[in-house]
């Protein structure tokens, strides 16, 4: 059975934004621009998220978010790189 992008990427959405917030927070320029660009607009468009939806995500699954933050950071900076996207 397959699922519906929109509802596969709010399943996962802590783990996604967990994977991106190092980068959008610490990486190159480049990879702050392409980050913010998923986090700010592809992730929402995908999800069929408003701002406000993605904000009550991510105060829902603070907790989940913050633990896959620390351990994405313990990871060697050759696993983040996100090439082009």
């Amino acid at each position: 059975m397959s699922i519906p992008l929109p509802a596969l990427v709010k399943q996962h959405f802590a783990t996604i934004f967990a994977g991106l917030l190092p980068l959008h927070s610490c990486g190159t320029q480049a990879e702050q621009r392409r980050a913010s660009a998923v986090l700010q607009g592809t992730m929402l468009v995908a999800a069929k998220l408003s701002e406000d939806e993605r904000d009550k995500l991510i105060q829902r699954h603070m907790v989940m978010t913050q633990s896959l933050t620390q351990k994405v950071s313990l990871l060697p900076p050759c696993l983040l790189y996100i090439g082009n996207i």
